[in-house]
């Protein structure tokens, strides 16, 4: 019993240990210096990061011999430099692994180097997501168009009132008259049927 226990309870903080590593590398990435400025995002899809963006300013080559930008993240807990991606024309578009920290562009002379130049080109933190607190209502911008009028659905924080109570009464009306009428219709079916059964059996036995 005190096994299963351990288990469940490691079970426990292996998962929230896993959610709080997927919102801390989840966020935007601003890399800017001396005329030029990278900016993309980092979102967890298919079990990786997935980083993509666009940079400006960049010049080829940059100095050199070195003709072409890679971007590269930091791993956040062996401190080894990670090659994301190369920059193709401005644009990149790659996937990290392993949770990471700082993010940096270098220029390289070299296709696919197995670790990063000298020449720093840029580099920064990346920016977590900033959730909104507590529960948040429904943005003002749906619209549902029923039979008689349009019902607008309003963020209740704003102080908007809102017009779904007539609507609902009306199709609660529409709904309870449907089903009042349909009842009526079956009552005079049985009825009807159950006069016209008196009638035949009255005269089958004024004929016997």
């Amino acid at each position: 019993m005190m096994k299963k226990l351990f288990l469940s309870l490691m079970l426990l903080a292996w998962l929230f240990v896993g959610v709080r590593a997927v919102k801390a590398n989840e966020g935007r990435i601003v890399l800017e210096n001396k005329g030029v400025r990278c900016e993309g995002v980092s979102v967890w899809r298919d079990g990786q990061y997935k980083v993509i963006g666009k940079c400006y300013g960049l010049q080829y080559p940059y100095t050199g011999e070195y003709d072409r930008y890679y971007l590269w993240a930091e791993d956040a807990k062996r401190d080894v430099d990670i090659r994301v991606v190369e920059i193709n024309r401005g644009y990149f578009e790659g996937y990290v692994h392993n949770n990471f920290s700082k993010i940096f562009v270098t220029a390289e002379k070299k296709s696919s180097p197995r670790k990063p130049s000298q020449y720093v080109v840029m580099s920064g933190q990346l920016q977590a997501f900033k959730m909104p607190s507590g529960r948040q209502e429904i943005v003002a911008s749906k619209t549902t168009v029923s039979e008689e009028k349009t019902m607008t659905v309003q963020d209740k924080t704003n102080g908007v009132q809102t017009d779904t109570g007539a609507t609902s009464s009306s199709t609660v009306g529409k709904v309870l008259g449907r089903i009042v009428l349909s009842l009526l219709i079956i009552v005079f079916i049985v009825i009807g049927m159950v006069i016209v059964g008196s009638l035949i059996f009255r005269k089958k036995g004024s004929v016997n």
